[in-house]
């Protein structure tokens, strides 16, 4: 859930004028530098297809240049700066790009945001998230205390109420409906939607990441299996049982807010989706 509130708040730093598009190009920002991310465009940073799968698996460094007995935490660390990542991807090149799961991504985003804004970074959030959805409680992203700003310390953690999860998604509809700039930004998202390679990753007898859904779109997923796949059903899915669901032109939502998964998914989230009921 939280990939995809940094994507909302992407939407809304573009509108604002702070970064041009999604197109742009990662070339203006020193802390890419020398890594593989370096002028790449932001929209394949988005749908994680970077071309990083030599260095990256399943959330941490694979063995390649020894870059797993270097790091031996997950790349989910809420505790580690962007910059920290990076450190051990100097030197890297992009191979062919291709659907890989994993925090770095969405952290560049976050961060890209951070670095852009500059002191409007705080403006930005109460923009997207009081303004556009009218929380009614404090909303935030985790912050790495302990490392300054130029590093990249914003995370992609993400606190809200289970109620202000629900307002976040009915400004996501509002904005899809009323054709709005960050309306436009999703559904250009959507357009450009990848596929998530499932039956390849299956057959190497990897793990998929939320296989439910078979594509992804900016930090969301999409293209629920069972469900036509013109139908813009944007989702985000979290940890344990979360899960926030949005079909964009039938008006409905659900949101989910759990410990675990056990639940009936099928029936309390999927049917609701599918059915109506």
């Amino acid at each position: 859930v939280g990939r995809s509130m940094a994507s909302y708040t992407l939407a809304h730093a573009i509108c604002d004028g702070y970064i041009d598009s999604v197109d742009t190009r990662l070339d203006d920002w020193p802390l890419l530098e020398n890594t593989l991310y370096y002028n790449q465009k932001l929209s394949d940073i988005l749908n994680m297809n970077s071309g990083d799968h030599k260095y990256i698996e399943k959330g941490k460094f694979k063995n390649s240049k020894n870059l797993a007995e270097k790091f031996k935490g997950s790349l989910d660390d809420h505790m580690v700066s962007l910059e920290q990542y990076l450190f051990y991807l100097k030197n890297t090149k992009s191979s062919k790009p291709r659907f890989n799961y994993h925090s770095i991504n969405s952290a560049i985003v976050l961060n890209y945001v951070l670095f852009k804004t500059g002191d409007d970074f705080e403006r930005i959030l109460e923009k997207t998230f009081k303004d556009k959805a009218k929380i009614k409680n404090s909303v935030l992203f985790y912050k790495t205390t302990a490392r300054p700003k130029k590093e990249g310390n914003a995370n992609i953690q993400f606190y809200a109420t289970r109620y202000d999860y629900l307002r976040i998604a009915k400004a996501m509809l509002d904005d899809w409906q009323n054709d709005t700039c960050e309306g436009k930004y999703l559904k250009t998202l959507f357009e450009n939607s990848i596929s998530k390679d499932t039956k390849r990753i299956q057959a190497q007898g990897k793990t998929v990441s939320w296989p439910f859904a078979r594509r992804y779109a900016g930090q969301f997923q999409t293209h629920p299996k069972g469900i036509k796949k013109e139908r813009p059903i944007m989702i985000m899915h979290g940890y344990g049982g979360q899960h926030v669901v949005i079909d964009m032109e039938r008006s409905r939502i659900v949101v989910t807010n759990a410990i675990h998964e056990n639940f009936n998914f099928p029936k309390i989230v999927y049917g609701t989706i599918k059915k109506g009921k």
